[in-house]
């Protein structure tokens, strides 16, 4: 499980390197994460200051900054 958790984040950076802005769904789906590694990911990110997220209608798109 921590492995898990230690991993998302760098497969969530290299994904969205390599694709730029994506929605968290596409990244999901992509990824093949549960929600929580997915969200845990993301969070991890974003205190970190390396991602930016918004809302475009109802989805969550977040890039690199």
């Amino acid at each position: 499980m921590m492995d898990e958790v230690l991993n998302a984040p760098g497969k969530i950076w290299s994904y969205l390197k390599e694709h730029g802005e994506t929605s968290v769904y596409k990244i999901k789906k992509d990824l093949s994460l549960p929600d929580s590694m997915l969200y845990i990911g993301i969070g991890w990110l974003a205190k970190e200051g390396k991602l930016e997220i918004s809302r475009n209608g109802g989805s969550l798109k977040v890039k690199l900054v």
